[in-house]
């Protein structure tokens, strides 16, 4: 009987270890929440940089083909257009050079648009229409790109 006792005591012993190693649904539900909470948090700063960054990319590019273009009219005298597409949520640049059309296509960032379709024309020897675009992003009027008579000068301000 006492050896009955004792293996019975052994048993119990074993199974309220095993019982103990684990953790409770309710603490792994908890640990879950936090970790969850924790890497949403995280990723929305993410998302803010990442699409910062991607505005910020644009506009190097966007100076690069506005140099560029400015070059071809400036320097070899042909005419140039810079047109915003809100449907197409892009930024063209035209120029007709010997009969051959030169084009170069920038994709807008995701979210970033202008408010509406305008085109920036530049004469023979460079000289600007002046003009505004707005810029909107998410529904708010973001950035103001104002293209001022003279040698192809523009100026890009945030709201």
């Amino acid at each position: 009987m006492a050896l009955r006792l004792m293996m019975d005591m052994q048993l119990e012993a074993k199974v309220s270890c095993y019982l103990k190693k684990a953790f409770s649904l309710l603490e792994t539900m908890i640990v879950l929440l936090i970790t969850s909470g924790t890497i949403l948090m995280g990723y929305g700063g993410f998302k803010g940089a990442q699409s910062a960054n991607n505005e910020k990319i644009f506009f190097r590019r966007f100076e690069m083909s506005w140099k560029d273009t400015q070059r071809l009219t400036a320097y070899d005298g042909y005419k140039a257009t810079v047109t915003f597409q809100k449907n197409l949520h892009e930024v063209i640049f035209l120029c007709y050079r010997n009969g051959h059309k030169i084009s170069k296509h920038l994709e807008l960032p995701k979210g970033l648009e202008p408010v509406y379709d305008r085109t920036i024309n530049i004469g023979k020897n460079g000289t600007v229409t002046p003009i505004n675009v707005m810029l909107e992003s998410n529904g708010k009027i973001k950035y103001k790109l104002s293209a001022q008579m003279g040698w192809g000068v523009y100026e890009i301000t945030e709201k």
